[in-house]
């Protein structure tokens, strides 16, 4: 950002670069979590949720 976009905007880009580096952090756990489910989901309805923790990964 230049110094006059800064001026405008009126934020710390530090802050806004680490919150944007939070948010995918937690996007990258979430599809992580959501793919080991699907791996690991055993019983009688496992293939039901396996197509919908796929779908989540997906979404992630």
């Amino acid at each position: 950002m230049g110094i006059k976009g800064k001026e405008i905007v009126q934020l710390d880009v530090q802050e806004l670069i680490m919150d944007i580096n939070r948010a995918y952090a937690d996007e990258w756990l979430a599809a992580y979590a959501y793919t080991h489910m699907a791996q690991v989901v055993t019983g009688r309805q496992a293939a039901k949720h396996l197509a919908e923790l796929l779908q989540e990964t997906a979404e992630e």
